[in-house]
């Protein structure tokens, strides 16, 4: 291969050159039964070498192929609001991503499998019918619980108004156009019969994108805290 590299340009030939490189670094070359330079030679063609190999990448730089890259569950997410303004839970429609060095966004270790695939399709048809929307959709029912033990004294997060404490701030989609019924349970204590932390009269506020649909002055004992509103999909 040497026959056909010259030394003058070495960008010409830079695989060669690199192994080249290698083997004077390790004095590998010359071969033992051959004539070997002094150390001040080796350097000096080292340096040589490494300038001209360098300023040649430097020049016309070759990164490499690029993996093929996959979204992960969160980019699809985010395409998927983007393309069709529908905010969607990806953790509940697609497994969790492979990682990487503590990242789940390298091309290297999203890789599809069979499975996946089987997933993103799945995936895929749920969010088309969310989107389109599907008037043959049978009622359902989804809940939103708050952990016993959260304490709420003071206002839980920049979604709720301010001056409140406690409660709840939900994204949900709306499938279709159509009147939908939200209904509020309170936690209760040991007699099933009292609110929890509700010793005086208090106001719920229940709000749908910021407008309030209602508020409900809650009692130690009120069980009925339900309004009906009507909500276009998204």
């Amino acid at each position: 291969m040497l026959d056909k590299a010259e030394v003058d340009h070495p960008a010409e030939n830079p695989a060669i050159w690199e192994k080249v490189l290698r083997k004077l670094r390790a004095r590998e070359m010359p071969p033992p039964e051959r004539p070997r330079p002094d150390d001040a030679t080796y350097d000096s063609v080292v340096a040589y070498l490494e300038t001209a190999l360098d300023q040649a990448a430097e020049a016309k730089p070759n990164p490499g192929r690029p993996s093929a890259y996959r979204l992960n569950r969160s980019q699809y997410a985010n395409a998927i609001r983007d393309l069709i303004a529908l905010e969607i839970d990806s953790a509940l429609l697609l497994p969790a991503d492979d990682s990487g060095y503590g990242f789940d966004n390298i091309g290297d270790v999203l890789t599809v499998s069979p499975m996946l695939l089987e997933k993103y399709i799945s995936a895929a048809a749920s969010i088309s019918r969310l989107a389109a929307g599907d008037p043959s959709l049978s009622q359902t029912s989804v809940d939103y619980p708050i952990h016993p033990a959260t304490v709420q004294t003071e206002r839980e997060n920049a979604d709720l108004p301010v001056g409140s404490r406690g409660g709840i701030a939900i994204r949900h989609e709306f499938p279709l156009d159509a009147e939908y019924v939200i209904k509020v349970r309170l936690q209760r204590g040991k007699d099933a019969t009292t609110i929890v932390g509700n010793s005086e009269q208090r106001e719920l506020d229940i709000r749908l994108d910021g407008a309030r649909l209602k508020l409900f002055t809650v009692n130690a004992s009120d069980d009925d805290l339900e309004v009906r509103a009507a909500v276009k999909a998204g």
